[in-house]
């Protein structure tokens, strides 16, 4: 019998037993693969976007355990609210301030140019935003199961909660919007994603953990999507 997310109050011993990754630190394997990066030019537009920045920090969702709380529980969703709890129980165990953004995000226009940078890539009808990391803030280990956005992504709309953590064909992508800059760092697995370029793109596997922080001085600008995919993704390796 799979593991229901019901029975657990923590969500990284539900990802643990429902062992769709290895979880060995003695593992030493890629756990993200690089794509072909975005041609097309946003140089305007993140120019706009930077001159926002202090607008940024106080107005779009930073993603801390008090705000996700919140905009879940608005939703109405009462399932989403309870797949909720082991994250939170997992994060406060930890120590964390249930108050301390993780980073800052916001889900774009379809006429904008960073939904035409999605388009690029192989997704129906993505679910498209910006992330800004600003110095300091730290996106805690985990793993997607992409059940908060019941709402957004039509694959999990009404999905039953038994279903909850099983590969379902959704897929996430990362690109980063600026050049690497000292301090900025993801973690796939053991692996560690730096030393990037603007409009460099990765994908990782489902069920893959990983993390994200801002240790250094600037804040790290990158583009989330998100979607089923509609193609062979290996058609975008490079």
């Amino acid at each position: 019998m799979s593991p229901d997310i019901r029975d657990y109050e923590s969500r990284e011993a539900f990802i643990r037993d429902l062992k769709i990754w290895h979880h060995d630190k003695s593992v030493k394997q890629d756990e993200f693969t690089k794509l072909k990066s975005t041609t097309i030019d946003y140089s305007a537009e993140l120019a706009d976007l930077k001159s926002k920045l202090e607008i940024i920090k106080t107005t779009w969702n930073d993603q801390s355990i008090a705000t996700i709380r919140k905009h879940v529980a608005q939703s109405g969703n009462q399932q989403s609210v309870e797949i909720m709890v082991g994250q939170d129980n997992d994060k406060i165990k930890a120590g964390l301030d249930i108050n301390k953004s993780m980073y800052h995000v916001q889900q774009v226009s379809n006429d904008s140019v960073w939904y035409k940078i999605a388009q690029q890539y192989p997704f129906d009808n993505p679910l498209v935003r910006l992330h800004v990391q600003f110095p300091g803030d730290v996106t805690q280990w985990h793993t997607d199961i992409f059940a908060p956005y019941h709402n957004l992504l039509p694959k999990t709309a009404n999905m039953p909660t038994e279903e909850i953590g099983k590969d379902v064909g959704i897929r996430r992508i990362l690109i980063a919007i600026e050049d690497w800059d000292w301090g900025h760092c993801f973690m796939f697995g053991a692996n560690m994603w730096h030393q990037w370029k603007a409009g460099e793109a990765i994908y990782w596997n489902y069920g893959v953990p990983h993390c994200a922080a801002n240790m250094g001085f600037t804040p790290r600008i990158s583009l989330s999507i998100t979607g089923l995919l509609n193609e062979d993704i290996n058609n975008y390796f490079v």
